[in-house]
């Protein structure tokens, strides 16, 4: 029935929800400075391999049964053995065990005494003050507008393709050929972290989803609108990666795991805001041109954002 199948999406997005920012807390503890945002990038690039699947499965099911998508999104289970084998972090490890425990999880040997910090319950408040305010406000804002642009893209892209003319079937393969595009994207967002900075490849890549989300509105054919396709989601898909791998360099590790989650915070929230977003404009008759204007307005501030409140964390050591 449609009130079991809400039922069990609100305890799927539960879990969703709470395990990016736990992976991303997670996999920074282990890495060093030198790789460390392109490494968080990768890891992030793992949403692309999985949006590529499903999108396929999508296309392939979409006259037969629905719910072959979802056991297609039952296969994770076969992670959880690996994932019950996997190391404490080093964090968790030094706090209940000390330095033999952070010794063992990092496999090395340390030579000089080290001391824990006494711990104290970090809260959002404490993101909030001095010295975290600005590139709290400055994180916050660049995963609202990136979750905002991806979910009104991905959520209406059959919609939006459609109303350029194109079949149901065409809409879903052009669909599918953006989510082929995030890849790229998030690789080149690889590169670009350790080469530019965290700061100007992110302001670089806003203001790249700014432009092809303008060009968008203009295009006259199809080979025009699948190619501005194709680089509107390259550019966010980026975004999102570099947002990705930036925000636990933003905070000390006391806070990174309250600053993570606060950040998915924010981008569920514009998950939920952007398809509404959508359905509103096109309620209304909107032209194309007028939502992609909005989409457009949004990430050209986020990318001022990022330059005036943005700190650049590349090579610099996580506390």
């Amino acid at each position: 029935s449609a009130s079991t199948f809400m039922v069990f999406r609100f305890f799927a997005g539960i879990g969703y929800g709470g395990l990016m920012p736990s992976v991303n807390a997670y996999f920074a503890e282990f890495l060093g400075k030198g790789l460390r945002g392109a490494y968080l990038v990768l890891l992030e690039a793992s949403w692309a391999i999985g949006s590529i699947l499903i999108g396929l499965v999508a296309v392939l099911t979409v006259q037969n049964n629905w719910r072959i998508t979802y056991w297609v999104f039952a296969i994770g289970l076969l992670l959880l053995p690996v994932l019950l084998k996997l190391p404490e972090s080093p964090k968790f490890a030094f706090k209940k065990h000390g330095k033999a425990g952070l010794e063992k999880v990092l496999r090395i040997e340390l030579k000089e005494e080290i001391e824990s910090i006494p711990e104290s319950k970090i809260t959002v408040i404490d993101i909030l003050r001095k010295p975290y305010f600005t590139r709290t406000i400055m994180i916050w804002t660049s995963w609202f507008v990136v979750s905002f642009v991806y979910y009104v893209l991905f959520s209406w892209a059959p919609k939006i393709f459609a109303q350029q003319g194109l079949s149901a079937t065409k809409s879903l393969w052009f669909t599918f050929f953006m989510m082929v595009a995030q890849l790229p994207g998030y690789l080149s967002a690889a590169y670009s972290i350790e080469k530019l900075g965290r700061k100007k490849s992110l302001a670089l890549y806003f203001l790249g989803m700014a432009i092809t989300a303008i060009l968008w509105a203009f295009v006259a054919n199809t080979v025009q609108l699948i190619v501005v396709a194709l680089l509107l989601s390259f550019f966010t898909l980026g975004v999102w990666g570099l947002v990705y791998a930036y925000t636990p360099e933003l905070y000390p590790t006391s806070m990174r795991g309250t600053g993570n989650g606060m950040a998915g915070v924010i981008a569920r929230i514009a998950g939920i805001l952007a398809p509404q977003f959508g359905g509103y404009m096109f309620g209304l008759n909107k032209s194309l041109l007028e939502i992609f204007s909005w989409l457009a307005v949004l990430s050209v501030i986020a990318s001022v954002v990022v330059l005036i409140f943005g700190i650049e964390t590349k090579d610099a050591e996580i506390s």
